[in-house]
């Protein structure tokens, strides 16, 4: 079978276009061709999630699981991209998932499953196709600024002489190797409690 998708972007749908899978391809698989094909940075997360009746997020199904508590009751449920298939989470009477392409700024795109046909070649391969408007743009974390900054170098011989430290303050800054900061008089514990 041939799962038909609409992938859109905006309220008045400034972007969309068509996506056909078989049934028994992965939402890794998918995940690749919508990067492929839109021209996203593969280095970046994505995640798609499948919704429930009243538009909310369920089921996150994520480029790789995330080892969690397992005792939270409202943790959501997160499945492996390469381990689910088209057909186990894309039906005709649940037929919306978002498509997050920008996890920095929380970013999606509404994947809606539009029909489901049959696969007569058997020879079919995705394709992303019928592109309407504008590609909305990820955000490019390596050109985000951060780069610019400029740290400067640390010279440790300034930093002990500003902190009025000695090599040995630096070594053992707590003086446990110091013997004569323990000399409280006392042998043992027992000396102590015949104070008490």
């Amino acid at each position: 079978m041939i799962y038909h998708f609409k992938l859109s972007y905006g309220e008045e749908q400034e972007f969309s276009c068509e996506i056909k899978i078989r049934e028994n391809q992965s939402f890794q698989q998918l995940n690749d061709l919508i990067l492929e094909e839109l021209k996203y940075d593969a280095t970046q997360m994505s995640s798609f999630y499948k919704l429930d009746e009243y538009g909310n997020r369920a089921l996150e199904i994520a480029l790789f699981e995330l080892e969690g508590e397992d005792d939270d009751e409202n943790a959501m449920q997160v499945i492996s991209m390469d381990v689910c298939q088209i057909k186990e989470f894309a039906s005709t009477k649940s037929p919306d998932l978002i498509f997050v392409f920008d996890v920095f700024s929380d970013r999606f795109m509404n994947l809606h499953l539009e029909k489901i046909t049959e696969d007569k070649s058997n020879k079919f391969t995705a394709i992303l196709d019928n592109i309407q408007g504008e590609v909305p743009q990820q955000i490019d974390i390596d050109n985000m600024g951060l780069g610019d900054i400029e740290m400067p170098e640390l010279n440790m011989d300034e930093l002990k002489s500003r902190a009025n430290l000695s090599n040995e303050d630096i070594d053992d800054p707590y003086h446990l190797g110091d013997d004569d900061m323990f000399d409280s008089g006392f042998e043992n514990l027992d000396d102590y409690q015949d104070l008490m």
